[in-house]
């Protein structure tokens, strides 16, 4: 078990330090031109989310694993299963957001309901923001709920520890259903927003090849970016959902070697989402590359656009 606890230790400091070097960069981009662009709303409170994620969601395999009484109380296993909900919720909300933030600059602009929307799609990122605040806050209380409703008070510190064992495990399949329940409906406008984006993408190229326009070749490109951008966080997603799933339904044996390669791949979500969020940015990706190589990048007339541009075309 120690082999494995290091692992996610590992894991827990490799998705806390992307997730904080792109808010820092991103936060920091920002103050110096006086504005934080729609997309980078979103990109900064998605990595907020994932540290929230990280934090609870090592601190609710921790208490369950390792220090089981202490996951028995009532107070500390409401606590920590309404916060990693509420974390898991607005990661999976704000990827949501994110998505449907690119398939709004992807989609074709024509006169209509549509086209005002889409241009109105910048100045409502904030209150798209607040709302996922509220979801989120509201499945953690009712998770809270429902659980200080199904567990059992401890009055004193001699349980027996198969018994508390016995209850941690019967306590998880309730986090795992409230997670189901408040996260298909992102879920679904991940995978929609995703696939109507790459069709949309395919017909907005086969157009633009009959003008051969520098800013159309341009477009294309950026609006490529962000359709893998999509592809690649819908995959992440669904190798979550997997391991949720061989996680409820109780394939392996609890603190089996399957059990921990499951949790591991519930903790390595945060990391491997940042690392796309970030090479999918071709300013972080630049600063991430100035930090470890300490040489500063030679501005060509070719990458001085790309570079100050980081996808700001969408």
């Amino acid at each position: 078990m120690e082999m494995f606890l290091a692992i996610l230790l590992l894991e827990v400091i490799s998705s806390l330090s992307f997730s904080v070097f792109t808010i820092i960069c991103l936060s920091r981009t920002g103050v110096q031109r006086a504005n934080i662009t729609p997309l980078n709303r979103i990109l900064i409170s998605l990595n907020v989310s994932n540290v929230f994620y990280t934090i609870f969601m090592s601190a609710y395999l921790l208490l369950s694993n390792v220090w089981s009484y202490l996951f028995s109380i009532r107070s500390v296993s409401c606590f920590i299963s309404s916060m990693t909900m509420f974390a898991i919720t607005s990661s999976t909300w704000l990827t949501a957001v994110l998505c449907f933030f690119f398939f709004m600059k992807i989609i074709p602009s024509r006169p209509g309901l549509l086209m005002n929307f889409k241009n109105e799609i910048g100045s409502i990122i904030w209150k798209l923001i607040l709302m996922v605040i509220v979801v989120s806050a509201g499945g953690s209380f009712i998770t809270a709920l429902f659980i200080s409703l199904q567990h059992p008070n401890v009055r004193n510190s001699t349980m027996n520890e198969v018994k508390t064992l016995e209850e941690n495990i019967r306590q998880k399949p309730i986090l795992v259903n409230f997670v189901v329940i408040f996260n298909w409906l992102p879920f679904l406008v991940i995978i929609m927003t995703t696939v109507a984006s790459a069709w949309f993408l395919k017909v907005y190229d086969s157009q633009m090849k009959k003008n051969n326009g520098t800013l159309a070749k341009s477009n294309v490109k950026d609006y490529l970016s962000a359709v893998y951008t999509m592809t690649g966080l819908l995959f992440f997603y669904i190798f979550v959902i997997v391991a949720v799933v061989i996680f409820a339904l109780k394939i392996f044996v609890h603190r089996s070697v399957g059990y921990w390669i499951c949790e591991m791949a519930l903790l390595s979500f945060p990391t491997g989402q940042s690392i796309l969020l970030i090479y999918s940015n071709p300013r972080l990706k630049q600063i991430l590359k100035e930090i470890f190589t300490d040489i500063n990048p030679v501005v060509t007339p070719k990458n001085a656009g790309r570079l100050g541009r980081s996808q700001e075309v969408i």
